[in-house]
């Protein structure tokens, strides 16, 4: 029975979006963002709300190809809203585009850090000398300048898999509750979701268990400390490891279920909207203003839906640039 409810459920939700879709007139294969007069008016409500990254980052991904920035930007200003300047804007969106510049380092200072506080002895290397006081030799032991030079051996991938594991060490010794104080899935939990996973992909496996995702979660909020909770640095670095990662189902569906289900059963979805949506939704769960608005935007589309049963327009950026632009 409750296996059964559980699969209802994931159905209904499926259904009742793709009705959603419909009624808002989207394309089998389109993306609500690719509307572009909506997508104008969500932009200007996300720089209303000082939301400027999760606007940028719109920007980077559904700015149509046949519309220059320039252009986008004399769009807004038609907004029955508007009043606001792009400058801020166009800087964020900038650094978002080249925001990992620093990033491997700022890292690797910080897994020094944590592994210092823990205790292991990296903080002094032991440097010998000759006679004439000439360095001949630096000690086998671990140590600061070693972990600094990872980051010339290894890709920014690889590095973080390294983070997010001495960021569950750090955490799990701070707590004092040895091995056993991570969360995990029951075995119950863990057969129900793989189930609804075999249903979309037979021929895979869900490999990855709650530890995993609780892992990369908890290297994310550390990193969002770490780089002194800086929006564009850290949706660029979240981007990228998005795409590293996205290639690992079973990674994808812990993140964003309802969107696994969608690409797998129905709608296709292009492979940059998919990290894009991620990285939005990873966003919102660390900022909570950014999760009250994305949940206004939902509510939004619904509302509009209903709005849009009563009228004849074709489209939804039909229905939006006739409600709230000014010509």
């Amino acid at each position: 029975m409750k296996e059964g409810f559980l699969e209802q459920q994931e159905i209904n939700l499926f259904e009742d979006q793709i009705n959603l879709f419909t009624a808002l007139k989207l394309p089998e294969d389109g993306h609500v963002d690719q509307q572009y007069w909506y997508f104008v008016h969500k932009t200007v409500l996300r720089i209303k709300s000082e939301l400027l990254t999760l606007a940028a980052l719109d920007i980077n991904e559904f700015l149509p190809k046949n519309i220059s920035y320039k252009q986008f930007l004399e769009d807004m200003k038609k907004h029955k809203d508007w009043n606001f300047s792009t400058k801020e804007l166009t800087k964020v969106r900038q650094r978002i585009e080249h925001g990992r510049a620093n990033v491997t380092s700022l890292i690797i200072e910080d897994m020094i850090k944590m592994q210092i506080e823990i205790g292991f002895p990296i903080e002094d290397e032991i440097i010998k000398y000759n006679q004439d006081g000439k360095k001949i030799a630096l000690s086998r032991r671990p140590s600061s300048r070693k972990l600094k030079l990872l980051g010339k051996q290894l890709s920014l991938g690889e590095l973080f898999v390294i983070y997010q594991t001495t960021v569950f060490t750090y955490d799990d010794f701070k707590m004092n509750s040895g091995t056993k104080g991570p969360i995990r899935f029951s075995d119950e939990r863990m057969i129900e979701e793989s189930k609804i996973f075999k249903m979309i992909c037979p021929k895979e496996d869900l490999k990855n268990s709650l530890l995993e995702r609780v892992a990369f979660n908890s290297a994310l909020l550390r990193f969002w400390e770490a780089c002194d909770y800086d929006e564009p640095v850290f949706a660029s670095t979240l981007l990228y490891l998005i795409d590293l990662y996205i290639n690992d189902k079973s990674w994808w569906y812990w993140r964003d279920k309802f969107t696994f289900l969608i690409y797998h059963k129905n709608r296709k979805i292009s492979h940059t909207h998919i990290i894009h949506g991620l990285a939005i939704n990873m966003i919102s769960e660390i900022s909570k203003a950014a999760e009250k608005h994305t949940r206004k935007e939902a509510i939004f589309l619904r509302k509009t839906a209903e709005r849009m049963s009563q009228t004849n327009f074709e489209s939804l950026s039909e229905y939006i640039k006739n409600k709230y632009f000014k010509f």
